[in-house]
């Protein structure tokens, strides 16, 4: 039994946030699981503090750890069925955290009899009305739809360089949130003229990629300096740094060449400042607040590079080789799959399929 009864997924967050335990408890687990990276200790200890949170309001106040299968399945119910949590987030996320912060206190690993018991009680969980088994992730921000927000930032908007900038970025290249906050002025690695056309090239080293601190993954693109196009993503680089750093983009280019490059990041923004900014930028372009998100960009990639092949089955393989060495896929994963399931339901024409097409020379 719990006492959150008003808004509770509210009041649990709200519990966890203003406990006193929340922040000694991080320096805590910080000490004990050194080796994860920030990313997981970050998670671990939200999980951790949002079960402390739930434990001290409940009814008896039971001990978090060691866990116990009844405190653990009470809590399921809270969060899936009162909370509104997807239960995927919590038997992937939440429940995987606390089994690592119970090991991390010196506990012994679960028996496989209770997380049989734990598993059993997600099935039936799925069962129930209400659950939110899976969450509909956000819409891919296509290739149309970010020249479309791009079009309508103001001409005098201060910003407008940095997020163009940033937005064609993503969109071609894939990156992550965490990725583009990482990149510094010293990762502009290389910039030339194609010998064949007047188009300048530019490389640029990601330092960062998820779970990865030392990705230094390289990506190359393409575009003109001088050429004043929403899609040119080299010009609204450059419009950037001089509005940003008074510096063109030849001059960082020449300092890091020298070995004077500067640390300082190439946006200034962090990963929620990014999330932020197309947040804001949607609802000026009359898009619903909520219905993309900055990781939209990354699905977004995937499926403008297939809307933009051939249509040919040797043309999609091509398109999943390339955006894998991009993004940093596996090609065929199921991580970039599930990006191009639903693209490819969309655009595949079922009658064509079973031979009912009103052009038979189409296959």
């Amino acid at each position: 039994a719990h006492t959150i009864i008003a808004k509770p997924r509210t009041r649990l967050e709200g519990a966890r946030r203003h406990h006193k335990w929340t922040e000694t408890h991080f320096r805590e687990l910080q000490s004990k699981v050194d080796a994860v990276p920030n990313w997981q200790k970050r998670k671990d200890t939200w999980a951790d503090s949002l079960y402390r949170a739930f434990c001290s309001d409940s009814v008896g106040n039971p001990k978090p750890y060691p866990l116990e299968v009844s405190t653990l399945c009470n809590f399921f119910n809270v969060l899936a069925i009162d909370c509104h949590y997807r239960l995927a987030s919590i038997q992937n996320t939440i429940y995987r955290a606390l089994v690592r912060v119970h090991i991390a206190h010196g506990f012994e690993p679960l028996k496989k009899a209770d997380e049989n018991l734990i598993n059993l009680h997600f099935s039936k969980l799925k069962k129930c009305p209400g659950v939110i088994a899976e969450g509909k992730g956000k819409e891919p921000l296509i290739r149309s739809d970010v020249l479309r927000i791009i079009r309508t930032i103001p001409a005098a908007d201060r910003t407008r360089a940095t997020d163009t900038s940033l937005f064609l970025f993503a969109l071609a290249t894939g990156a992550r949130s965490i990725s583009c906050a990482s990149i510094r002025l010293c990762d502009i690695v290389r910039l030339r003229k194609r010998n064949d056309s007047k188009a300048d090239i530019v490389t640029i080293n990601i330092p960062k990629g998820k779970g990865n601190p030392n990705w230094n993954h390289q990506v190359t693109l393409e575009g003109d300096l001088e050429n004043r196009s929403d899609s040119n993503f080299i010009y609204w680089l450059n419009e950037h740094l001089k509005l940003t750093y008074c510096k063109t983009l030849k001059q960082v280019w020449k300092e890091n060449q020298a070995g004077n490059g500067s640390e300082k990041p190439l946006w200034n923004l962090s990963e929620n400042s990014m999330y932020h900014h197309i947040k804001s930028r949607l609802t000026l372009a009359g898009y619903p607040e909520k219905y993309f998100g900055f990781h939209s960009f990354r699905s977004g990639m995937l499926c403008t590079a297939i809307l933009h092949s051939d249509g040919t089955e040797d043309g999609r393989k091509a398109v999943f080789e390339k955006t894998a060495i991009i993004a940093g896929w596996t090609v065929g994963s199921r991580a970039q799959m599930r990006y191009a399931k639903e693209d490819l339901a969309r655009g595949i024409i079922c009658t064509r399929t079973v031979g009912l097409s009103l052009d038979p020379s189409k296959p």
